[in-house]
């Protein structure tokens, strides 16, 4: 078992991850509870822990003694952020940074600084954008391209190289708002396959979607019900 070396691309398969999510052969560890968020939003894992790659993780400080205990068997380097989360937006998005590459989007205003420092470390491009919900906005495909609704990050992503499929956040769910984000519904538990909580067949968009990552040699991966936004998962190991 191996740690991921680029966040979110899984060279193989996943077999550690982070997320609110059940997927077959995978260990999954719930997200840490956060209380003061709307009920919907309170397993998110990319409001409270980012993986940056190379078995190296921060989180917010409240987190910290969950995910050390949840994460001492793998080895994983968790490091405590200073910014806790907030019980509204944008206090809750310290952590919820997109990783595309070894680029990384954020409102660096509102982004934990102690994240931001040790990604700058690690050899990560940091480029700011205007939406705090960073993560949740954006699903990575492959090293150099993404799918994502938002607009400062289509501009900011296409402005530094990355290609960017542009398209709306309508018909995904989340409980107490008018939608929820492609980047918090959708992941890769396993190389060449992007898959959602729900079928992205219910998308107005679908045939978009998968034209850009077929031909990227991505397939959609087959699900059931309404697209809901879980909160994002995150691979940290694969084999």
């Amino acid at each position: 078992m191996d740690f991921l070396k680029i966040p979110y691309l899984p060279k193989g398969r996943v077999t550690l991850a982070v997320g609110n999510v059940k997927i077959d052969a995978v260990t999954v560890i719930e997200p840490f509870y956060l209380t003061d968020l709307p009920p919907s939003m309170r397993r998110h894992a990319d409001l409270s822990f980012c993986y940056l790659g190379s078995g190296v993780a921060v989180c917010a400080p409240e987190a910290y003694s969950y995910y050390s205990e949840k994460l001492a068997p793998y080895g994983i380097r968790l490091i405590k952020g200073d910014k806790s989360v907030g019980s509204n937006y944008p206090l809750d998005a310290a952590y919820n940074v997109a990783i595309v590459g070894k680029k990384l989007f954020c409102k660096t205003t509102l982004t934990d600084g102690v994240l931001l420092s040790k990604a700058k470390e690690l050899g990560y491009e940091i480029i700011n954008i205007n939406q705090g919900y960073a993560k949740c906005s954006v699903c990575p495909v492959d090293e150099n391209s993404a799918i994502s609704a938002d607009m400062s990050f289509y501009k900011a992503a296409v402005k530094a190289g990355v290609e960017v499929l542009l398209i709306t956040n309508e018909n995904i769910h989340l409980e107490g708002f008018e939608n929820g984000f492609f980047g918090g519904c959708t992941y890769c538990a396993q190389n060449g396959i992007i898959s959602a909580k729900g079928d992205m067949k219910t998308l107005p968009e679908y045939g978009k979607i998968k034209e850009f990552l077929n031909k990227r040699g991505i397939n959609i991966a087959k699900g059931n019900g309404a697209v809901t936004d879980f909160g994002s998962f995150i691979p940290l190991c694969e084999e």
